[in-house]
């Protein structure tokens, strides 16, 4: 068995996706429950780390390297 990542807007394959977890401190605007099996917010990087990112105070080596 493996683990693949794919973008939750990605088309949806129900014959080979199977569960599909979404891993992500937000679910997104007009993001619908039928593009995931499972939320769990707490696989996502933490709020701050992600505003800082997404602001542009730290690049992705960085982001990268406190997200692990």
């Amino acid at each position: 068995m493996a683990l693949r990542v794919k973008s939750v807007y990605s088309p949806i394959n129900s014959r080979r996706d199977g569960l599909r977890i979404l891993a992500t401190r937000f679910r997104g605007r007009g993001m619908t429950t039928d593009r995931y099996d499972v939320w769990m917010p707490s696989l996502g990087p933490s709020e701050k780390l992600l505003r800082a990112f997404l602001s542009g105070t730290i690049s992705w080596a960085e982001f990268t390297r406190a997200f692990r």
